[in-house]
């Protein structure tokens, strides 16, 4: 849903970013408090972001020795995952603690 709104005004690597920044985020919050790996939460949330058409007919171009195609498609391609990779890792960069919750006294 973030994607949808923000392709239109951010591109679809700006886009790729912000949903991948809010799905690391939401995972790293859920992971502290069902004590459970982030990535259980994060990648279901990362898969729908991946440029798989991009990557697909990038294949298809090359096969076809279409090579302009390959190149613009590729380059989108590589430019989302890039989008998604940055993403992930600015929403790394939030110091754990902030996602604690507060310890209850006895």
């Amino acid at each position: 849903m973030v994607y949808r709104i923000f392709e239109k005004c951010a591109g679809q690597t700006g886009a790729a970013c912000l949903a991948a920044m809010l799905v690391t985020l939401f995972a790293r919050w859920l992971a502290v408090r069902e004590r459970c790996p982030v990535l259980t939460f994060m990648l279901p949330g990362i898969f729908p972001l991946v440029p798989g058409a991009g990557i697909y007919w990038t294949s298809y171009y090359l096969v076809m020795n279409h090579m302009d195609e390959a190149l613009t498609t590729g380059y989108g391609a590589v430019k989302c995952a890039g989008g998604i990779v940055l993403g992930i890792v600015l929403a790394f960069e939030i110091p754990q603690k902030l996602f604690r919750f507060p310890e209850k006294e006895l």
